[in-house]
């Protein structure tokens, strides 16, 4: 039976540990990463330039639910196919399914209206050489997502 000091300790660690988790969500300012379309455009977009798992999985969250779920259901048929498990942001690695190509350095974001929609907002992400890359923003639940189309799998 664990000492009550290692409970504590254990607690305490889950405590930090939800802390942690829930102030990774917020930006600088406090607010929510995805409180606005053009501050979760650019946390996207910061995000996908990272390129190692952390930055994925931040990807994975902005993204709206119905990517989540098709990665989720493609992440299932790899592992169906003898490959080993793979989690659902794992799939936006190059190689496996879907390779997001932000731009490299973006310098301008710029939201305009959604067709007419309150909760459909394109933000335009501009690159260092004027280029525009547009982002589909969908408001789900009060927050703020990106919506990527996710090819089906590859039927063989």
């Amino acid at each position: 039976m664990p000492s009550l000091r290692s409970l504590r300790r254990l607690l305490v660690r889950a405590c930090v540990g939800a802390a942690v988790s829930s102030l990774g969500a917020l930006g600088c300012g406090g607010s929510p990463v995805d409180a606005t379309p053009s501050s979760a455009a650019r946390a996207f977009v910061e995000s996908a330039q990272r390129d190692d798992a952390r930055g994925r999985e931040e990807v994975y969250r902005l993204m709206c639910p119905e990517a989540q779920v098709a990665l989720a259901e493609l992440a299932r048929g790899s592992a169906a196919l003898g490959s080993r498990g793979f989690e659902p942001w794992e799939m936006l690695a190059e190689g496996r399914v879907v390779v997001l190509n932000p731009p490299r350095r973006a310098s301008a974001y710029h939201e305009r209206s959604g067709d007419g929609e309150a909760d459909r907002r394109i933000v335009d992400v501009f690159d260092e050489g004027g280029a525009a890359h547009p982002l589909t923003l969908l408001r789900v639940e009060g927050s703020w997502c990106v919506s990527v189309e996710i090819p089906p799998p590859e039927r063989g």
